[in-house]
């Protein structure tokens, strides 16, 4: 279990390496993710957690809420 743990992590930290840097390479990398999050729960019947991909950086909280305006 450990193991499993320390991988999904070490794929969590990728996952956000690679995300960051893949923005400036695919402008809409996030719109699509979502898409395919969207996809997953229609196929599946269920909801993801949308506020666990934003905890884990999976995807920018900016894509669900909008970019904030100060």
């Amino acid at each position: 279990m450990k193991e499993i743990t320390k991988s999904i992590q070490h794929f969590l930290t990728l996952s956000k390496f690679l995300i960051k840097r893949e923005h400036s390479a695919d402008p809409d990398l996030q719109g699509r993710m979502l898409g395919v999050v969207f996809d997953t729960e229609l196929k599946l019947d269920c909801n993801i957690r949308r506020g666990w991909l934003i905890e884990t950086n999976v995807i920018d909280r900016s894509i669900l809420f909008g970019t904030s305006r100060f």
